[in-house]
């Protein structure tokens, strides 16, 4: 049952890892620390999400089921687009700034809806729920950090015509979690 859980921790660390690629187009000058505080966080959703989602159980599960997709769609495409839009902008001249915690902690729930639906799966899986839910957080701040030095060394290569990529990401990650509920019906 352990690879099951690894796969499955993959699976729902994907989204966090995207975006992590796209913390490390932004962080420039920043250092490993906010490596550390994105994967931190992402982390943290991963593994928070999931417990309630188990708690929640079958009586939550409708309300999530019915509008997850949209949330996670909007927010990231919200987040994407407004990424491209200040790519274009000066320096000095920029609003949005994806490293404050208020993104971070809108990005970290955005990508983990999905975990939440895990948690109530958990139920049925008859996986250890404490084991399944550290391996989860374990991979996905391993990912996570990974991913984010990945983003740093792109910004180095590419530049800001990076920043414009990450915003892309977020819309795909939308986009990918709405099409995946419409056509799983």
């Amino acid at each position: 049952m352990l690879y099951i859980v690894i796969v499955i921790a993959f699976g729902l660390a994907m989204d966090a890892v995207a975006v992590s690629i796209v913390y490390g187009f932004y962080s420039k000058g920043k250092n490993i620390l906010l490596g550390l505080k994105i994967s931190t966080s992402f982390s943290i959703f991963q593994m928070g999400m999931p417990v309630i989602g188990y708690f929640l159980g079958l009586s939550f599960i409708n309300i999530v089921k019915e509008y997850d997709h949209w949330i996670a769609f909007i927010l990231l495409s919200m987040i994407g687009l407004h990424m491209i839009y200040e790519s274009f902008k000066k320096e000095e001249d920029r609003i949005f700034n994806i490293h404050s915690n208020k993104a971070l902690f809108v990005l970290s729930i955005s990508t983990s809806i999905d975990a939440l639906i895990f948690g109530i799966s958990l139920i049925y899986l008859k996986l250890e729920p404490i084991k399944t839910i550290l391996i989860v957080g374990i991979i996905t701040f391993v990912l996570s950090f990974i991913s984010y030095l990945i983003g740093k060394i792109l910004y180095k290569i590419f530049g800001r015509k990076i920043e414009i990529l990450g915003g892309i990401i977020l819309i795909s990650i939308g986009i990918k979690t709405l099409f995946e509920h419409l056509f799983s019906k």
